[in-house]
């Protein structure tokens, strides 16, 4: 999922602008992560939620501790313990044993947070399954014995909806600052629900 704002113009719009967007830019770049963070952590407090009524080890949630870290919610996610380790057994015998230490291990992996910089206005957040029975138990497309958790789907769909619904929340304002910042001369690409070459 990315929203990425491109396309800066010549260098001499640039030029007038590094001159005098200095204080909006650093505004607009805090509001923009403050944003994102709150966003990420919808989507992990969804997917952790879906997983909860079949925590075992712990070893799937524990994956989503470095990402809640990384949005100041790893707290929250430790209140989801597992019952101890267990030894690997079945489709999960490349890990020896199971646990939530392991989890977390493998959760260092498993996402990525871009966040924006006055000089590059972008936001990116990727979450990958890193442990085995989660892939498993994701969707019955993966394994016909699936618990069809579908907590990354529902975790993204969450998102979202909350992206949608606070984007131009007076909270963050953040389309009022675009607005403002793209009078330097900026050229901005946002994601659009028209197809190309629509208006």
């Amino acid at each position: 999922m990315k929203y990425t704002f491109n396309n800066w113009g010549s260098f001499s719009a640039w030029a007038r602008r590094s001159r005098s967007w200095g204080p909006l830019s650093q505004r607009l770049t805090q509001r923009l992560n403050r944003f994102w963070r709150h966003a990420i952590r919808v989507f992990i407090k969804t997917a952790v939620e879906a997983l909860q009524s079949n925590i075992d080890t712990g070893m799937t949630v524990a994956s989503f501790r470095p990402a809640a870290a990384e949005v100041r919610m790893r707290n929250w996610v430790l209140q989801f313990g597992g019952f101890g380790p267990k030894k690997g057994y079945g489709p999960s015998k490349p890990y020896g044993i199971k646990s939530m230490a392991h989890g977390e291990l493998l959760g260092r992996k498993a996402y990525s947070v871009r966040w924006s910089s006055p000089q590059r206005l972008q936001l990116d957040f990727t979450f990958n399954i890193s442990v085995y029975q989660h892939l498993l138990h994701e969707s019955r497309a993966n394994y016909s014995r699936s618990l069809d958790w579908h907590s990354l789907d529902k975790g993204r769909d969450a998102m979202i909806n909350w992206i949608n619904q606070n984007i131009n929340s007076p909270e963050y304002n953040l389309m009022e600052l675009i607005k403002r910042y793209l009078s330097y001369d900026a050229v901005v690409t946002l994601p659009t629900e028209t197809e190309e070459g629509e208006e």
